[in-house]
């Protein structure tokens, strides 16, 4: 095993209807697809060579360029599909200040349910790459998603809150030794000019990626 390896996990482009709180399975939008173009650009300079994608359409569609730029195969993972929203209208409409990981009230799903389909895929992977030669992998996923994995690797209980409002094509890199990881980055867009930064604004809690 090399002496670290550092996962990039990369959320989707911008998609068609992301106000409506991806109704179905959307397709990128013209600047999703100008993110993905950009992104590909960035993980070829922190060498990325292998790359791991959510089922989701979205998803798929923001790793075709890095794929096919890095000339390798996303190998999919099921388990890092973002969570299912159910019926819900929106955070305005039901009176959230922010996103929660949690939609159980709506027919989707439930955080807990969530926590536990992710990070035992995400364990899965760990151990997968630990047999390989790559140091540098990406994993293109999805807000809740990362933002699960990053609490998970930061020693956070799950409790549901969305400590990360990410921006679409942001990169948050962990490290690993060999015997554990922690967070080094999260959100970084500093690869995409500024009016390719959707949404605009997105900030953090401030509970620290810390134990």
């Amino acid at each position: 095993m090399p002496p670290f390896q550092r996962i990039h996990l990369v959320r989707h482009g911008e998609t068609v209807g992301a106000e409506t709180g991806y109704a179905g399975d959307p397709a990128l939008t013209r600047i999703g697809e100008q993110q993905s173009a950009l992104t590909t650009d960035h993980l070829t300079t922190l060498g990325v060579s292998s790359v791991y994608v959510s089922p989701l359409l979205r998803a798929r569609q923001t790793a075709a360029p890095m794929a096919s730029g890095l000339g390798t195969t996303p190998m999919t993972l099921p388990e890092m599909a973002e969570i299912s929203l159910g019926d819900y209208p929106g955070d305005q409409i039901v009176g959230r200040e922010r996103p929660k990981i949690d939609f159980e009230a709506w027919g989707g799903d439930s955080g807990h349910d969530f926590n536990m389909r992710v990070i035992p895929g995400f364990q899965l992977m760990i151990e997968s790459i630990r047999r390989e030669t790559h140091q540098s992998i990406a994993l293109i996923t999805h807000g809740g998603t990362i933002n699960v994995i990053l609490d998970y690797v930061a020693g956070i209980q799950f409790d549901g809150e969305m400590r990360h409002l990410l921006a679409n094509c942001s990169v948050s890199t962990l490290e690993f030794g060999a015997s554990s990881g922690s967070p080094t980055t999260v959100n970084v867009v500093t690869h995409l000019p500024s009016e390719l930064i959707t949404p605009p604004g997105e900030q953090s809690l401030s509970t620290p990626l810390s134990r």
